[in-house]
């Protein structure tokens, strides 16, 4: 096992990012460029006004940027030279056309390409060109999705499981958002449909059959949520390759993260028994990362009955469980404590010194006076969000860019026991998640037992003595609290939710459902 992790010495996630660096709603512009097909070169003429964030993500890439508001404006901007009209490898249209002026298709360098994104359907095609039809749906002006006209099966996938908005559960809420619909088209001067580089990309590597449909959904309201394109095979609605691609470079070591763990747990057969997705590819496109993976077919925990809940709970208890004993390597207590310096410096540094400062100083040094404790392979992010049941009712977790090869053990678990308190009835507010977490994880409630049946179990198969649960979950929710501060404006670094729960977490100490998750108290 430590051979593996030897061939992996980058299996260690990036620093944490600095207070207010990963702010919601600061999303870089661009994720149309990943429709494109291969160009033949850089000089792009954009037609209309694009967002600031598409320029700069234009600029980013290396293209050279030209600009008109209209099609008329083409010849007085850009005179033949010696007789030879401009040539441009891609010109993107933002603003509404009836059709599509021949003064643009005669600028378009072969093997460029035309992308509108609103163009009458009624539009007629240029002489000598091929066009796929696609359908842009915005929200609050950002683009959420694109899917190729006429795609009824994918049109059925993306809408089922919440992909035209930017959350995949409050997308479905009508009304929450202004949400745009635009028909647009992509021209390529060629005999076939244009379809994006990363598609041609997964036909020449055999991930995908010829000629697979695909759909294109930007989630989420942070940079360093990824976008994902699904391709799906002839006839059918499951997609079968999901590709993630960051949103700028910023996050591209920790896709690459991703890849090299999943390969990890390849190595050691996790994904031949179908618990993690199989890497396939790892590439760039426009500066960004590109990941490949196959996509997993599952139900995911929002969507469980309660019952079911508590079954797929027990059994992701149990496969972290079996990933912790695999990859176990025994160190002494100091050494785990002093891992865990930098997480403690970065606290007291963003949140100041308070009581809670001296009560994780105790904490480390009851690990740190520890002979002997193991060391495990995280997942790094193991919340509800990230944990699907496959159709055998089996936990599988997606979105491993924060896997760490080596790090505290109950990290995991008592993170996905966290969430699992927060979304158990289904609650959405933050202040009603709040509430639960309280009951079920530090008052006590029938579900408070179950929690605390999958953390025992865990802490006994690593063989961790019961009185270490507590600083364990100490240093969790510090790790969390340190982590979150990169989406906090400055000022309100007092909000953290993870600051609260560490506070909550003190205060509650001696009730029954502290000492029933940390292994103070049977359960009931």
């Amino acid at each position: 096992m430590i051979d593996t992790f030897r061939r992996h010495p980058a299996g260690v996630v990036p620093s944490t990012p600095g207070v207010g660096t990963n702010l919601k709603g600061d999303l870089a512009g661009g994720a149309w460029l990943h429709l494109l097909p291969d160009l033949g070169g850089n000089r792009v003429l954009l037609v209309g006004r694009l967002s600031r964030a598409d320029v700069s993500a234009l600029s980013r890439a290396g293209f050279e940027l030209a600009r008109i508001d209209d099609p008329a404006d083409l010849a007085p901007r850009f005179p033949p030279l010696n007789g030879h009209p401009p040539r441009f490898d891609l010109i993107v249209v933002s603003r509404p056309l009836a059709g599509i002026s021949p003064a643009l298709t005669e600028v378009l360098a072969p093997g460029g390409a035309l992308l509108a994104f609103d163009l009458d359907p009624r539009a007629l095609r240029p002489p000598g060109f091929a066009v796929t039809s696609l359908v842009f749906r915005s929200e609050a002006d950002r683009l959420r999705s694109v899917l190729v006209a006429g795609d009824r099966l994918t049109r059925y996938d993306f809408g089922t499981n919440g992909r035209f908005g930017g959350d995949g559960l409050l997308s479905r809420i009508r009304g929450r958002t202004p949400r745009h619909t635009t028909r647009g088209a992509l021209f390529t001067a060629t005999r076939e449909e244009p379809v994006p580089r990363i598609v041609e990309r997964l036909v020449e590597a055999g991930v995908s059959g010829p000629d697979p449909r695909w759909g294109l959904w930007a989630r989420g309201d942070y940079n360093t949520q990824k976008l994902l394109m699904f391709t799906y095979p002839a006839g059918g609605y499951r997609p079968e390759v999901a590709v993630k691609i960051t949103r700028s470079p910023d996050a591209n070591a920790r896709l690459a993260n991703e890849y090299m763990a999943l390969e990890i747990l390849g190595e050691l057969g996790h994904v031949d028994r179908g618990r993690a997705p199989r890497a396939l590819f790892l590439s760039t496109a426009h500066g960004c990362c590109v990941c490949a993976e196959t996509a997993v077919d599952g139900t995911r925990f929002e969507d469980l009955s309660r019952r079911a809940r508590l079954d797929l709970l027990a059994d992701a208890g149990h496969w972290l469980t079996d990933l912790g004993r695999s990859t176990a390597r025994t160190v002494t207590g100091s050494v785990l404590a002093d891992s865990l310096t930098p997480d403690a410096e970065r606290f007291s540094a963003i949140f100041g010194d308070g009581p809670e400062t001296d009560v994780l100083g105790r904490a480390l040094d009851q690990l740190a006076s520890c002979p002997a404790l193991p060391m495990v392979a995280q997942h790094g992010d193991a919340g509800a969000w990230n944990l699907v049941a496959d159709n055998r009712g089996r936990a599988v977790f997606l979105d491993w860019e924060s896997f760490r090869t080596t790090g505290p053990p109950l990290w995991d678990l008592l993170y996905l026991v966290r969430s699992v308190a927060a979304r158990f009835h289904g609650h959405r507010r933050r202040k009603l998640r709040e509430m639960a977490i309280d009951r079920h994880l530090l008052r006590g409630s029938r579900l408070t037992s179950h929690l605390g049946r999958a953390i025992d179990r865990q802490a006994s198969a690593l063989e961790i003595d019961p009185s270490l649960v507590e600083p364990l979950m100490l240093t969790t929710w510090m790790h969390r609290a340190v982590k979150e501060a990169s989406r906090l404006e400055p000022d309100r670094i007092g909000s953290s939710r993870y600051l609260r729960l560490l506070r909550r977490t003190i205060a509650a100490r001696g009730s029954r459902g502290h000492g029933i998750v940390t292994g103070r108290e049977n359960p009931w």
